[in-house]
């Protein structure tokens, strides 16, 4: 108890998805630029807690 995972993301990762909010934007599927930078750090959170709760972490 109390270890401390850390995940880290490749920066072309981080680029890609980063260029996927403005993509996302500009393709008009949100209407302003942070709700789609929003959505994206929600994907990354969600990417995170699935890796934390999957079977091959141990905790």
């Amino acid at each position: 108890m109390g270890q401390k995972v850390e995940i880290a993301f490749y920066a072309p990762v981080l680029d890609h998805l980063d260029q996927l909010s403005y993509t996302l934007y500009e393709n008009d599927y949100f209407g302003f630029i942070d709700s789609a930078i929003d959505y994206i750090d929600r994907m990354i959170d969600n990417i995170v807690s699935n890796i934390l709760a999957s079977s091959h972490v141990d905790l």
